[in-house]
């Protein structure tokens, strides 16, 4: 990206002004409705933020400004609805912006909820900024609950079947698997009071396994042991379906909703109590590494990191924040409780995705039994037990 002038970023500036000048007069006569005027207002905020950031970009010359441009795709057999185009900005390298505040300060504290791994943190924070690994010191509280008696995490492998659960890009719209993805749930659905949270990789997969669980039959016997939701794309139409689910979530059969990692569900939205006795992620949300976005990220990387590990942990760093973030939907008070199933092979296998788990519930996670009786019997002595305890 060339460098900008002082002049241009002047004219960036000038142009948002007179906007805002023109949309606080008070409006002309118009035969458009008002929601139509403003909606043409906010869009042509949109288009000076757009600007701006284009402006303002190249600072120092390091050239990590994109413009990442996805066209709109039209309705296909699986996804019911079309997607939108899109011209976004996006910086490669958001560190850079605090690099002068770490060579300049005494002391920088960072905080946030799900900030670990820290790797990046540090790679493209501190160290770029002249700092050495010992500058840097990485504190981690606990959390209000106990975690070994109020949380229970299961890892699994395989289903009741022995069917791996393989949910890599390339086996993930296997029938197979997909059906024994809705058996699962099922089975489980059965001993699990309240609400139940299903999170899914993304909205395109969630729209294969809801199909397929409807051809199959599948989704109507779900429907006898819970009713069942499923997340949508829009705000508005989000806001029925959790009234909805609350509501059928106070009923004695309780409720599941299908939900999607990077959704609003699984960052916006709190789940406690009965709206989440037990949280689901099915298999892992990796980035789409094809993307225009992850292509630049992981080549800029690879560039200016040294090597192509740093790509792959930034991949995992953004699964397993998002993973992290589901989990935490269920928990929300001292004395609030839930179960928690990780279903896909590699949260067995890959010792780095369990590493990459909140320090507080590092020593929680268990293989599932093997047995459905077995499972029976753990998941009534752990509800049974808590809900006595926070009578």
């Amino acid at each position: 990206m060339k460098r900008i002038n002082r002049r241009q970023i002047c004219f960036g500036t000038y142009l948002k002004l007179k906007a805002e000048r023109v949309l606080t007069k008070t409006p002309v006569m118009t035969t458009q409705p008002l929601e139509n005027q403003q909606s043409a207002g906010t869009c042509l905020f949109s288009v000076l933020n757009f600007l701006e950031a284009l402006v303002n970009s190249d600072r120092g010359g390091d050239d990590d400004g994109r413009v990442i441009v996805t066209p709109k795709c039209a309705p296909s057999v699986t996804i019911s609805d079309s997607s939108s185009g899109s011209l976004r900005f996006v910086i490669l390298n958001p560190g850079r912006y605090l690099h002068d505040v770490v060579k300049q300060a005494r002391s920088v504290i960072l905080v946030g909820g799900t900030m670990k791994p820290f790797d990046e943190f540090i790679d493209q924070i501190f160290l770029p900024a002249g700092k050495v690994d010992t500058d840097v010191s990485i504190f981690s509280c606990g959390h209000v609950i106990n975690a070994k008696s109020q949380l229970a995490i299961y890892t699994t492998s395989v289903s009741f079947n022995n069917t791996t659960w393989d949910f890599t890009f390339k086996n993930r719209n296997n029938p197979q698997l997909i059906n024994e993805c809705g058996e699962f749930l099922i089975e489980i659905c059965k001993f699990i009071p309240g609400g139940v949270a299903v999170f899914f990789p993304s909205f395109d997969y969630l729209a294969v396994v809801w199909n397929c669980w409807k051809s199959s039959g599948l989704f109507a016997r779900l429907q006898t042991v819970k009713t069942v939701f499923r997340e949508p794309r829009t705000a508005t139409a989000l806001t029925e379906i959790m009234q909805a689910y609350m509501t059928a979530v106070s009923k004695k059969r309780g409720a599941c909703i299908a939900c999607v990692i990077g959704g609003k569900l699984s960052e916006g939205i709190n789940f406690n109590d009965d709206l989440a006795r037990a949280v689901v992620i099915i298999g892992l949300p990796y980035p789409n590494v094809y993307s225009a976005f992850m292509k630049e990220k992981l080549n800029f990387l690879e560039k200016h990191f040294g090597n192509r590990s740093g790509g792959q942990r930034f991949c995992e760093a953004l699964c397993m924040r998002s993973v992290n973030q589901a989990i935490g939907r269920s928990i929300r008070h001292a004395k609030d409780y839930a179960v928690v199933f990780l279903v896909d092979q590699r949260f067995t296998t890959n010792r780095r995705l369990h590493l990459l788990l909140p320090s507080w519930i590092q020593d929680v996670p268990k293989p599932l039994p093997s047995q459905k009786d077995a499972l029976k019997q753990e998941l009534v002595e752990f509800f049974q037990r808590n809900s006595t305890a926070t009578r």
